[in-house]
């Protein structure tokens, strides 16, 4: 969204695994972890499918890490980085359900 709406915003890094230390994703249930899944991947197609075809190579993001980053790049690392995390719970329902 930020890079939507900012001209080259910069784009901050995190230690994934940090996160799911500090807030405990290991305790949560893992349907409610899929409900709120699902409803962030909502909002975010919701996002994606109004950028225009201009907007997906024109708008640049400012990674500190790995530098400008394209809207269609950022979406398309989100759309796998959320895949890779469904199928986790997906995996994780199935063993406890």
């Amino acid at each position: 969204r930020i890079t939507l709406t900012a001209n080259r915003p910069r784009i901050v890094g995190y230690d994934q695994e940090l996160w799911t230390t500090r807030f405990d994703y290991a305790s949560e249930d893992p349907a409610d972890a899929m409900h709120a899944f699902a409803t962030m991947r909502r909002w975010n197609m919701r996002v994606w499918r109004a950028a225009t075809v201009d907007e997906l190579h024109s708008r640049i993001g400012v990674h500190e890490e790995r530098g400008d980053e394209s809207f269609d790049r950022l979406m398309r690392m989100t759309a796998g980085h959320d895949l890779r995390h469904r199928r986790q719970v997906e995996r994780i329902l199935a063993v406890v359900t």
